[in-house]
């Protein structure tokens, strides 16, 4: 089935989403179809039911207010009572005031004929009924005789035909009411049938639209893998239709294209192949008769250079026995050379190293001294403690004393009474000072006392340095002379080297000299060798070279062979 001339040209993602889009509408106006017809279906039903039941409403107590009326008028027959008389009236008429109300508004409601007909006959009864009721009022109350007469022959037996006529209008309305319900019950089938069928129709259109939808789309996929298949199986000659404009026809152009582009390749590539296997055989032919030209100019080089073999051997005999002797002078020389240089350096260390010891020996001497000056310091100081604890002792003499003297001034004020209260005051006070004191006086020798071991310490470590710094200087003093005399004797050891150093170089001159035409002889061999050797490789390179372009050659016809079956295989005509 040809796809809908529209959709050839729409791309795949609208294709698809018009036919989702299109299966989507048509289910959802379906839902809303049927949505819609019950909706309306149910508000009429809903409307025609609240009316009937009106109408039932206000027959029921239109009957219900005859009955009270006749229950009324049947009081005042039996009733002398002017207030319940009067009452009664009142009821009644208000009650014929209802029933016409609502008589003239079921008359109005109702539009059915035969209803209507109903209607009137129950308004000339309910008239003939209201007729009777004023009479039956007009009557006094000594009259109950007559009021009785119209109750039983008249408002009775019309009350009575009036609830049976209301009786059967509320029949009929009770069956109209059924009627209505099973007609709309059956509309809603018929609208449910209606709603099937269109639901059917629409799945079908959906259907039949689908199936466009996915012809329009499989068949530029059959057409893009046939074509595809054609070229992997080597056919180049089948022609490709023109593509549409959407994403399977941009493929089926750009699969057109490939093939062009690989058709032409084929054709170029069976033409070189051609070209190719002529030229390898021309290469195969030029190389066998190279390989020969270049065996023979090896043979030759090979004689010629036998006989420079041994010539070259001897005179690399002598020349090595000559560079081995220059060699070893231009080491001796080099070693000289070294060996002067190391003396200068040694000397010049030995000398810095001299005066570095003179002056770490002048610096520890200044420093013994420093030493010294503090260990006196520490003893004037441990003296100086000394001192202040004989006055200590001094004054806890005086503190002890002055106890006793507070002590004797108590007892003394303690005799004289009254008298000698001040003075008793006097004396405590006294007291009290001594104990402070006696207490400042424990702290300051307890202080002091701390002072002296930590002096005493102090001095004992500077007495070890000091004797520490005493030894480094008698050694600074010998390593001093020894380094003197070492600079003595590296100082006449300069001065030979120095004289052996020229006499190595005078001989270094003549081994130069020597060296010199050893070497052009060498230079001279070596170019012949070299020359020669050069011959031979290049030679032996031809003849190899020739080898490699006979089996190159022989590779490329192999190669233009296999590109030849390989073309083979694919159809350009």
């Amino acid at each position: 089935m040809k796809a809908i001339p529209f959709l050839a040209n729409t791309k795949i993602k609208t294709k698809l989403l018009l036919g989702f889009g299109f299966l989507s509408v048509s289910l959802i106006l379906c839902s809303f179809m049927g949505v819609w017809s019950n909706i309306l279906s149910s508000n009429a039903l809903k409307l025609i039911v609240e009316n009937k039941l009106q109408k039932l409403s206000k027959l029921e107590n239109i009957s219900q207010t005859i009955q009270s009326i006749e229950l009324s008028a049947s009081r005042l027959t039996a009733t002398d009572d002017i207030v319940v008389n009067e009452e009664e009236n009142s009821k009644i008429k208000k009650s014929i005031e209802l029933i016409l109300q609502g008589l003239a508004t079921l008359e109005e409601a109702d539009e059915s004929e035969s209803n209507l007909e109903l209607f009137v006959k129950l308004h000339s009864s309910f008239d003939q009924f209201k007729q009777l009721n004023e009479q039956f009022l007009k009557f006094d109350i000594e009259m109950r005789e007559q009021k009785r007469i119209i109750f039983v022959r008249g408002i009775s037996p019309i009350a009575n035909d009036l609830k049976t006529q209301i009786s059967e209008l509320i029949s009929i309305e009770k069956k109209e009411a059924e009627k209505i319900t099973s007609e709309t019950v059956n509309f809603n089938l018929k609208v449910i049938y209606a709603l099937v069928i269109s639901s059917l129709v629409l799945i079908i259109i959906s259907f039949f639209s689908s199936k466009f939808i996915i012809n329009s789309i499989s068949e530029p996929v059959f057409t893009v893998l046939s074509s595809a298949s054609s070229i992997a199986s080597g056919k180049l000659n089948n022609r490709i239709p023109e593509g549409n404009r959407d994403e399977l026809g941009e493929i089926l152009n750009l699969i057109s294209h490939m093939q062009k582009n690989i058709r032409n390749i084929i054709i170029e590539m069976s033409s070189s192949v051609m070209a190719m296997n002529n030229i390898s055989g021309e290469f195969e032919s030029e190389s066998c008769e190279f390989i020969k030209i270049a065996s023979n100019q090896a043979n030759n080089l090979n004689h010629a250079a036998t006989g420079l073999s041994d010539m070259v051997h001897s005179i690399e005999n002598i020349s090595s026995r000559v560079e081995t002797i220059v060699e070893n002078i231009f080491k001796v020389n080099v070693h000289m050379e070294n060996l002067d240089k190391l003396s200068s350096k040694v000397y010049d260390s030995v000398h810095l190293f001299c005066q570095s010891t003179n002056s770490s020996l002048e610096k520890a001497k200044q420093a013994e001294d420093y030493i010294q000056n503090a260990t006196n310091s520490m003893e004037m100081v441990s003296k100086s403690a000394e001192k202040i604890k004989e006055v200590i002792e001094l004054i806890t003499s005086v503190s002890d004393q002055t106890n006793l003297l507070s002590l004797n001034a108590s007892i003394e004020s303690a005799r004289a009474g009254d008298a000698g209260r001040g003075f008793a005051v006097v004396a405590m006070e006294i007291s009290k000072l001594a104990d402070k004191t006696m207490s400042s006086v424990k702290e300051v020798t307890s202080l002091i006392s701390r002072t002296n071991k930590d002096i005493f310490s102090g001095r004992d470590n500077v007495i070890k340095v000091r004797d520490t710094f005493r030894t480094v200087i008698e050694n600074l003093q010998d390593l001093n002379l020894s380094f003197h005399t070492i600079e003595s004797d590296i100082e006449e050891q300069k001065k030979d080297s120095l004289e052996n150093t020229k006499n190595i170089k005078s001989l270094s001159e003549f081994a130069k000299d020597v060296q010199l035409v050893s070497h052009e002889q060498k230079t001279s061999l070596d170019s012949v060798t070299k020359s020669i050797g050069d011959l031979m490789e290049g030679s032996e390179t031809i003849h190899n070279s020739a080898k490699d372009i006979r089996t190159f050659a022989q590779k490329l016809s192999s190669m233009s062979a296999s590109l030849k079956s390989i073309s083979g295989h694919f159809i350009t005509d």
